[in-house]
């Protein structure tokens, strides 16, 4: 079970014991509730905008890249 929930949580969040934060964040952001439940703790990270931006800035291209697929 817990390799299951490992396989669903974001690779860029870090969890904390008071909070947690999104290394795809150029700013390391503090996801809120509803970030957390939504993106970072499921297999619906890959449609995060913040993890889309991360993706786009780190292509090197100024291209539209498909995150949503």
């Amino acid at each position: 079970m817990k390799e299951m929930k490992e396989m669903m949580l974001c690779p860029h969040l870090e969890e904390g014991k008071k909070m947690s934060m999104c290394n795809a964040s150029m700013t390391l952001m503090v996801p809120s509730m509803y970030e957390i439940g939504m993106y970072c703790t499921t297999t619906n990270h890959r449609r995060c905008p913040i993890l889309a931006a991360n993706t786009m800035r780190n292509s090197g291209s100024n291209k539209m890249i498909d995150v949503m697929a």
